[in-house]
């Protein structure tokens, strides 16, 4: 009798053990939890900030009516994806206001 019940016992045990090794693996496997996962305006923004980036390395300069057209944003949204990378110093404003204003990338940004 008391065998079987150490028996028990251990299976028990050994089982509880697999379950937590299991379950601690496949938590491992998922990445991190929901709360550090970019919600999907922040991806977006994330993604469109880099596309202009992007879009400076193989263009001179970026106005906002171009980065209105490749991203298919407004006019607010463009204004403030530009000013967000100028605040950051990846780019800078050249001319004072108008139509005549565009950004370059910053080349004398520290890394």
């Amino acid at each position: 009798m008391v065998i079987w019940i150490i028996l028990i016992s251990l299976l028990l045990i050994t089982g509880i053990g697999a379950i937590l090794f299991i379950a601690r693996q496949q938590a491992a496997s998922e990445g991190p939890s929901h709360k550090y996962k970019l919600s999907p305006q922040v991806r977006e923004k994330r993604e469109n900030l880099t596309a202009i980036l992007e879009y400076l390395k193989t263009h001179d300069r970026v106005n906002n009516n171009e980065v209105e057209r490749l991203l298919g944003v407004s006019d607010a949204t463009a204004e403030r994806y530009l000013n967000e990378l100028q605040e950051a110093e990846f780019i800078e404003q050249v001319g004072d206001s108008g139509r005549g204003v565009y950004y370059i990338i910053n080349k004398d940004r520290k890394a």
